[in-house]
């Protein structure tokens, strides 16, 4: 009789202890589903991020005849331009387009060796002076571009030319438009809060394919995370952008069909990792040894551009969307974690980067996939009621029920997941 009471108690407390564990992977639908803050309606719609609602989505150097058809193609700003810019007719092309631009600002100072002369202070603030004056009017400048980009840190002429000009900039720009500068791709963290300390853009390169990465694209994570933490050790209003990589066509023609892929992968990587916008180096079509594949990676880099800021409009949950945290994503098969060494630094990341995040009354998950073999997913947390499920870029839609989702993603696939309750609205 003892034995069998003792069997009792251990079978209710395992029952317990099951039921409290499923407990945890699910969630009620009311806490589920409870509204994101609402996004500040006094942003603009018309200019871009941090000064508006629209996420910058920009192409280095574009022409024609992209740049005509750009605006239908998702992107939301032209440039940076190099050199003059009334040459390159930069504003000329902006207000033709119907898009935004950034428009180059500073004295260029050839920082090679010790080969130059340094202007003095008075000369730096006239050249950004005399710029900004003459264009500051103009609505489709949405930030300066540093006309010397890639400056050292540990070069004292260099950081004070970043000084000097970008103060220059802001004493006489009444708008206060934000300021970026190209770092390049090897930079890290405590090397970019250098330079970001005067910026109000942390930007490098993300450059997968030149970079030794293009077939370990978790790269691109590393790469935003080191713009964040330089953020938040040096200017917390800094705002991370992605620049990508469009300049080469791959050595392997064969590769040329991975394209499509490689440019999505990196897009809704980049955001996933916490960048608010991307810019794609680079738009000139001329360029030697870039013809063969220029429109293919064009148009990948316009889909995801299309499902960011077109009638999907998924930017906007990226902007001002709500980090929330019951989501959670386990892998189930295929590879589990990827590792990522370049120079001194090495990371280690789930294969499966994820963003579980509310915007308005829905949820919405990101996954993506950055292993090269296919992975499959079990996402709990999820409300045991019916809700609905809907895969955004595939144009589906689905009710679960149970609190169960378990998906495979293929090589660098992504998946972009709505979730919301069966009644009300659009439903």
């Amino acid at each position: 009789m003892k034995s069998f009471f003792h069997l009792i108690i251990v079978t209710r407390v395992v029952l317990n202890f099951a039921c409290a564990e499923s407990s945890a992977q699910t969630t009620k639908p009311g806490a589920f589903f409870r509204p994101a803050p609402a996004p500040s309606q006094q942003l603009p719609v018309d200019e871009i991020y941090p000064r508006g609602r629209t996420m910058m989505f920009s192409l280095y150097s574009v022409v024609s005849p992209q740049v005509e058809r750009m605006k239908q193609d998702g992107f939301t700003m032209i440039g940076p331009y190099y050199g003059d810019q009334e040459r390159s007719d930069v504003l000329g092309k902006a207000q033709a387009s119907g898009l935004k631009c950034f428009y180059a600002v500073g004295k260029r100072v050839p920082f090679v060796g010790d080969r130059y002369t340094m202007p003095s202070d008075a000369e730096l603030v006239a050249a950004a002076e005399e710029t900004v004056n003459r264009v500051k009017d103009r609505r489709e400048i949405a930030a300066w571009y540093l006309a010397n980009e890639e400056l050292r840190h540990w070069r004292k002429d260099e950081m004070h030319w970043l000084q000097v000009t970008t103060d220059a900039i802001r004493k006489n720009d009444p708008q206060r438009r934000p300021i970026m500068m190209y770092d390049p791709n090897h930079r890290d963290a405590a090397a970019m809060a250098r330079t970001v300390k005067f910026l109000d853009f942390a930007s490098k390169g993300m450059y997968a394919n030149p970079s030794g990465f293009k077939d370990n694209r978790i790269w691109i994570r590393w790469g935003v995370e080191q713009e964040v933490e330089a953020i938040k050790q040096v200017r917390s209003s800094a705002i991370p952008i992605s620049v990508l990589w469009m300049c080469k066509d791959p050595d392997d023609p064969a590769e040329d069909a991975m394209i499509p892929d490689w440019t999505r992968h990196d897009v809704y990587l980049s955001l996933v990792s916490g960048a608010k916008g991307i810019v794609l180096f680079s738009g000139w079509k001329g360029r030697k040894g870039f013809q063969r594949t220029f429109m293919k990676y064009y148009e990948g880099y316009a889909a995801a551009a299309k499902e960011l800021t077109g009638p999907l409009n998924l930017s906007q949950v990226f902007l001002f969307g709500e980090k929330r945290s019951d989501l959670k994503v386990a892998i189930t098969s295929g590879p589990k974690e990827l590792r990522m060494e370049f120079h001194k630094a090495t990371a280690k990341y789930p294969s499966v980067s994820h963003l579980d995040v509310a915007y308005g009354p829905d949820r919405y998950l990101f996954m993506v996939n950055s292993a090269n073999d296919p992975v499959t997913v079990s996402v709990q947390g999820l409300p045991v009621e019916a809700i609905r499920m809907e895969d955004l870029a595939a144009g589906s839609a689905q009710t679960l029920r149970g609190g169960k989702l378990e998906m495979t993603l293929p090589r660098l696939g992504v998946k972009c997941l709505r979730f919301g309750p069966m009644t009300g609205g659009r439903r």
